[in-house]
């Protein structure tokens, strides 16, 4: 794959809006999933609380409700499913375009270099008009392709904000669902 072809260029756009889109979608179901992890601990404290009188909850009962109120606030603020079905009306976009793009390379006649030019703006308006993917998520996308192209691969550098970007964010993760265990067992 020449990345310097049109077609490919499109092409790796929509893969790339592809997946964004589905991580979009899956960010939205683990906030929801959040909150009623989050839910239903707080209740489960609260039980707990009524039942032993002889030790006070109060305040993991207050942080626990802090901070599903500000998970509250915070998922639907990311819009996650909006931005997906944004992204997916650009990638059914992009598809067409690739069409076009890839019969305007194969004949290379005059009338298909204006058929190339005109593709080239419709597909700068689509990047301009729609959310742009994060350097993450072409990384992951390099990493993944890499295994049937050796052009996209990762040079150590970009190998390494890879995997610290999957550490960091799995870190952060398992801290959002220990913290109410945490906070049950130790305060």
């Amino acid at each position: 794959m020449s990345r310097s072809k049109l077609s490919d260029r499109i092409w790796i756009t929509r893969k790339l809006r592809i997946e964004l889109a589905e991580r979009l979608s899956k960010s939205s179901k683990w906030g929801e999933l959040l909150l009623t992890y989050y839910a239903i601990a707080s209740m489960f404290v609260a039980l707990v609380d009524i039942r032993d009188t002889s030790k006070e909850y109060s305040y993991q009962l207050l942080a626990l409700a802090i901070f599903t109120f500000g998970c509250s606030l915070y998922l639907p603020a990311r819009r996650f499913r909006e931005r997906a079905a944004e992204l997916k009306t650009c990638y059914v976009a992009l598809d067409s375009l690739i069409t076009r793009a890839e019969n305007a390379e194969r004949e290379g006649s005059p009338a298909n270099s204006a058929e190339l030019v005109e593709v080239e703006r419709l597909y700068s308006e689509l990047m301009l008009a729609h959310e742009n993917h994060d350097e993450y998520h072409y990384l992951l996308f390099r990493f993944r392709e890499s295994t049937k192209n050796s052009d996209l691969a990762l040079g150590w550098k970009e190998g390494l904000k890879l995997t610290s970007h999957i550490v960091l964010r799995f870190l952060g993760l398992a801290a959002l669902v220990v913290f109410p265990v945490l906070l049950f067992l130790y305060f």
